[in-house]
């Protein structure tokens, strides 16, 4: 009788086991769904320099409670933008400050502004500081809170300037969907009630 030698299949059966299983995890980037305010052309092909800033004492954006609840956490978030009532549609992988640039970017062209990335040039700029962007998990809860200040200069003089922010909450009940949900809701809340109409009149450009 011919004997059957399985050493090379268990052999060839094992990495293969290992490269399904890690392609099967779970992706390490929190998801945030941005969705836009409806559209209109108040600002009819107006060019503004845009520019994020990062102003946080801390810029780590999870808290104790969070990190371990959230441990295979990349640093990274994946970013969907919506339209109203509409699902999201993948924007990219950024850290905060690249997101906070992103979600503007969009906010921008959805009223008519042209927004121009680049550092140097002549005209009006819109700088966002953001101070805060942080989730932790309180007991039971998710809690998030985002904040930034938004500037409008021109010649290097600050012409007008408003703070936004906001905090929300959720029952940790599903984990991770959860925090996703109150990243989204709040980051949306934040980037649409910036009054970027009324910040351009009192910079006189309104």
């Amino acid at each position: 009788m011919r004997e059957i030698n399985q050493g090379h299949g268990i052999a060839w059966f094992i990495p293969v086991f290992f490269i399904l299983a890690a392609s099967c995890t779970s992706i390490p980037e929190l998801r945030v769904n941005y969705q836009l305010p409806p559209a209109s052309a108040q600002f009819k092909d107006k060019r503004v320099f845009l520019t994020v800033e990062d102003g946080r004492g801390n810029k780590d954006p999870l808290g104790q409670g969070a990190k371990m609840e959230l441990s295979d956490f990349s640093g990274n978030f994946a970013l969907s933008v919506a339209q109203p009532e509409g699902t999201g549609m993948e924007a990219g992988i950024y850290k905060v400050v690249g997101m906070m640039r992103e979600g503007f970017r969009r906010r921008l062209e959805n009223i008519g502004l042209i927004p121009v990335l680049e550092e140097t040039g002549k005209g009006p700029r819109l700088i966002i500081v953001l101070n805060e962007f942080f989730l932790d998990r309180l007991g039971r809860d998710w809690v998030f809170k985002m904040g930034y200040e938004a500037r409008i200069l021109e010649d290097g003089r600050v012409l007008s300037r408003e703070n936004v922010s906001g905090e929300g909450e959720r029952y940790n009940f599903s984990g991770r969907a959860e925090a996703e949900k109150v990243l989204g809701e709040i980051f949306t809340d934040c980037v649409n009630r910036l009054d970027i109409k009324r910040l351009f009149q009192k910079a006189g450009m309104g």
